[in-house]
């Protein structure tokens, strides 16, 4: 019975995350198309890891002392939030540790790169997190919402191809892939 409430637990918050949208593994894509860059501090929740000066992922802050991110992320990390720019510094920027992690019981850390499912993991950091205009948790869904509700995604990216990615800006993503007339206005 712990074990059932642990991995509902982890079902909750994701589908809380993803507007309640399941996709099995065969339907996930690793890389989402036609991403624009969001408005600076657009998005106060989320967070980039580094593994010292590389990025390794991104999480979002869903309290003052709690990341949520994918468990394939597990590497010594330190965290940045407050940030929009990864290669300029702004003033709005915090960094933090974190003392423990939490994968998904059933992620098979054996295959991270190949099997997408359980895929994630909560972090708790070493201290809360200063709540700021640049920082703030995100506000988790007290309901799923409809399946096929538009929904959108942070991260960090560029908006240019064929380039590599150089992960200088957080992006505001489509979730679903088609393009939207002009990029949503989000109060901050």
């Amino acid at each position: 019975v712990g074990g059932h409430r642990k991995r509902a637990g982890y079902r909750l918050i994701l589908a809380s995350l993803s507007g309640g949208r399941w996709l099995p593994n065969r339907e996930a894509e690793t890389r989402i198309i036609k991403g624009y860059e969001c408005s600076p501090h657009s998005q106060p929740w989320q967070v980039a890891l580094f593994q010292k000066t590389r990025l390794l992922c991104g999480a979002t802050l869903i309290a003052p002392k709690w990341l949520l991110t994918a468990a394939h992320c597990r590497k010594p990390w330190v965290r940045g939030l407050g940030r929009h720019n990864l290669q300029r510094r702004d003033g709005c920027e915090q960094t933090l540790s974190a003392t423990e992690s939490f994968p998904h019981p059933d992620f098979n850390n054996s295959l991270p790169n190949k099997d997408h499912r359980n895929d994630i993991m909560l972090v708790k950091m070493t201290r809360a997190a200063f709540i700021t205009w640049a920082v703030r948790p995100l506000t988790l869904s007290s309901h799923c919402v409809t399946p096929g509700t538009r929904c959108l995604v942070s991260g960090w990216g560029s908006t240019s191809s064929p380039q590599i990615p150089n992960f200088h800006q957080p992006l505001l993503l489509l979730l679903w892939f088609w393009p939207p007339p002009h990029p949503p206005q989000l109060q901050p």
